[in-house]
């Protein structure tokens, strides 16, 4: 009985209550697809994991025979990750990787398609990429349908640092998960919050009207708790539909989803879906709490039938309730205006642990403070449009505003908090991105020495072009004894005492100093400015050994001889110096030990032409630059796309719930409307008066977060570099989310719930 009477609570509901039914299970559907890609992500980054570990070489054992010979090679081209297993020699019978029908042999390649289609349009990626294609990974041995990933056949001679292996696959995920690091709880803090929003939003949708209508069936002597039921069970109804539908979305969004790279990443669809258990458990919680929250509301009406009708007044707001936002805004800008700027040129200077954890602290309450005093500040707003001078919309705005200033913010906490989030989270990211970019004049490329490297080859790529260049290598480290000498000098003898040898016309260019004393193929002690005369520098006459490419030693003697330098340069100097001898070329030939550097123009074309030129030469040669952090890159276009995605969503469904809840809020106010015609008030009148109440509280607390989000965008942004300039991003991120909130406001409260004036409505008032 309680379900048939629910179901003609539905269909009796009129035209208003039809439109409440199809607002109810299209927010509900909405807020279902939402939650199910937060559901399916851990399945997904999963999956990911899984791949990499199934495909990483199995290294072996000492006294093992090796099955193949590999090295592998992580570098970014043109902006995206590209992983290469150079693979060589490899034994009859061994098992291929994952996803890979046979392994390749010398001058073959079996790449991803996404890498295999690259291949084809891209000659300077064939050269990083060398050989012709012969098959392509299957979905099994990627991680996602967009992978630059290949194995590459190479003649054993060609690989540089080699390693034995004896098959794939590990249990090592500390990369990857590096690299997922948080995806899922940001996706889930972004979305779920705003869904929740909506959901309680579409569950008391017409709440007064539904009151008024279950305290009818309480003055007919229906029983309170069976009027409780009905409720939950009309509820449930409308949940159990929209969570059906929403599941039929997801179903047929998936696969688009997981294709467009929207999270920053994809994804293989048919790897993470929903089974029936996970679908029939779904459906019952949405169900449940839809039923909860349609119900929750009406137990006062229901306990006094008689008195449903009658509008309560709201408290005033209290202004101590702008004490915590006062003090977290003092907290924010007084750390982010007392932080010293430009101390030195490529300085970069971390906020300390302590001054870390009280910049979090001062931001959260700031956050806080700013849900908390926005009612307050509102009223205040109010108080401002209701002044005499300005015009009867504006003053009857202001008057209407100020009697409603908790139901108008429950209407905007949603854009509120999308806006603290937006800021706060661009700061975030621009900070990874520092921190994974190299940040300087010049790209710093090492290129290691190796055993398994030519001399001809080394040379070759030493001749290359490039800004500046230069040699480097330790003194030999004797491990079978503790070194000898006292203080400083064991300190070298330990970690191995530096040579570097460039010519003296590029070192004057390099550190821009005259160095006048510079001769060629002279011997110096290398100094910073700080060192000199201080008891941290080699004494001279202090011998050290260097290793010779004939693999015999080098002996040198520290002369008393010295060139200074800035303690910025770019050569590895250590904190007691560094041995410099004037010439081009290693000064002992290109032994293992021998390090060549190189400072290229900063233009990531640039960059990448240089790689090219390297791979052309020694296709498994490793090149290094420094200040470029590939876990932490992948991580930030990851949380970029995740945040991004997550914001949109959030946003989406934010704006959607403000605009159903103003029209449904305006439907609410018929009689109000009704009664302001029949006294002769004008419809653009009270259009006016709606929108400007709309307005007036939309910028007010869209304002007062975007002021918060900037300064805690800001403040995230120097957590690792207090010398880091005024940051625009927050401001930017939140300008599409203002804009269009003014756009919904101005659209919503043009709505003027009474077309004409019925005789009804005259009846009825």
């Amino acid at each position: 009985m309680t379900v048939r009477l629910a179901l003609r609570l539905l269909r009796g509901g009129g035209r208003s209550g039809v439109l409440r039914l199809v607002l109810v299970i299209c927010g509900i559907a909405l807020g279902v697809v939402a939650s199910c890609l937060v559901a399916v992500l851990p399945g997904v980054l999963d999956n990911r994991a899984e791949v990499m570990n199934a495909r990483d070489p199995q290294p072996a054992a000492d006294g093992q025979d090796h099955l193949f010979v590999f090295s592998p090679a992580v570098d970014v081209w043109k902006g995206q990750r590209l992983g290469r297993l150079f693979i060589a020699d490899v034994r009859p019978g061994t098992a291929a990787a994952p996803g890979v029908e046979r392994l390749p042999g010398p001058a073959e390649v079996v790449a991803s398609p996404a890498l295999a289609a690259a291949l084809r349009s891209d000659p300077e990626l064939r050269t990083v990429v060398p050989g012709h294609v012969i098959g392509e990974i299957k979905p099994s041995g990627l991680v996602d349908q967009h992978e630059l990933f290949a194995y590459v056949g190479v003649a054993v001679d060609e690989v540089t640092e080699p390693h034995d292996g004896v098959g794939f696959g590990t249990y090592d995920t500390l990369t990857l998960k590096k690299q997922q690091t948080g995806l899922t709880q940001s996706l889930a803090l972004l979305v779920l919050p705003p869904v929740v929003a909506y959901l309680v939003v579409c569950g008391r949708l017409a709440s007064a009207t539904r009151a008024r209508r279950y305290s009818a069936l309480r003055l007919i002597g229906v029983r309170s708790d069976t009027a409780l039921r009905l409720a939950f069970v009309e509820s449930a109804i409308l949940g159990i539909a929209g969570a059906l539908l929403g599941i039929l979305l997801f179903e047929l969004l998936h696969p688009l989803l997981a294709e467009s790279n929207a999270l920053g990443f994809t994804w293989f669809a048919q790897n993470a879906r929903f089974g029936p258990v996970a679908t029939t458990l779904l459906v019952i919680a949405v169900g449940v709490t839809a039923g909860l929250v349609g119900s929750a509301g009406l137990r006062r009406s229901l306990a006094r039938p008689l008195t449903a009708r009658v509008d309560v007044a709201e408290p005033k707001p209290r202004p101590f309730l702008l004490l915590p936002l006062i003090f977290g805004f003092g907290a924010v800008s007084f750390l982010l205006l007392s932080a010293p700027q430009n101390v030195a040129r490529g300085t970069r200077l971390a906020m300390s642990d302590t001054t870390a954890y009280v910049a979090i602290g001062a931001v959260a309450i700031m956050l806080l403070g700013l849900l908390l005093g926005l009612r307050p500040i509102i009223a205040a707003s109010a108080r401002l449009l209701s002044v005499a001078r300005l015009p009867l919309s504006v003053r009857m705005a202001g008057s209407r505003l100020a009697l409603q200033p908790a139901t108008t913010l429950r209407l905007l906490t949603g854009l509120a908090l999308l806006v603290l989030v937006a800021g706060v989270s661009s700061g975030v990211l621009k900070d990874m991105e520092l921190r994974s970019n190299p940040q300087a004049e010049n790209y710093s490329v090492d290129i290691e020495g190796v055993a398994e490297a030519s001399t001809a080859a080394r040379e070759t790529i030493f001749d290359l072009p490039a800004r500046f260049k230069w040699n480097s290598q330790s003194s030999i480290v004797d491990f079978s004894a503790p070194p000898a000498g006292d203080g400083v000098v064991a300190q070298a003898r330990a970690a191995g005492y530096r040579l570097v040898t460039i010519n003296c016309s590029s070192l004057r260019q390099l550190v821009r100093m005259p160095l006048t004393e510079c001769r060629s193929g002279e011997t110096y002690r290398l100094t910073g400015t700080e060192m000199v005369g201080t008891a941290f520098e080699i004494p001279p006459g202090t011998e050290f050994d260097f290793a010779r490419a004939d693999g015999g030693k080098e002996l040198v003697k520290v002369p008393e001889q010295r060139l200074v330098v800035p303690d910025d340069a770019p050569f590895p100097i250590q904190a007691f110096g560094a041995l410099y001898i004037a010439t081009d070329g290693p000064a002992f030939g290109w032994s293992k030990e021998v390090s060549s550097s190189f400072l290229v123009e900063p233009d990531p074309q640039k960059l990448t032409d240089f790689k090219t030129a390297v791979a052309r030469i020694a296709p498994t040669m490793k090149v290094r630059v420094w200040g470029e952090d590939l876990d932490l890159m992948e991580l930030v276009r990851n949380q970029r796309g995740v945040i991004s995605f997550g914001v949109f969503v959030g946003f989406l469904v934010a704006i959607i719930a403000f605009g159903v809840a103003v029209i449904d809020h305006a439907t609410e106010r018929r009689r109000d409307v009704a009664v302001l015609m029949v006294v002769g008030m004008r419809k653009r009148t009270i259009r006016a008066i709606q929108i400007t109440q709309l307005l007036a509280a939309l910028v007010t607390v869209l304002t007062a977060s975007a002021i918060a989000s900037y300064l805690a965008g800001n403040l995230a942004l120097r957590l690792n570099d207090v010398n880091r300039d005024w940051y625009a991003g927050p401001l930017d991120a939140m300008a599409p989310f203002l804009v269009s909130s003014l756009v919904v406001a101005v659209v919503t409260g043009s709505f003027v719930v009474v077309r004409r004036l019925r005789s009804e409505d005259l009846k009825r008032e």
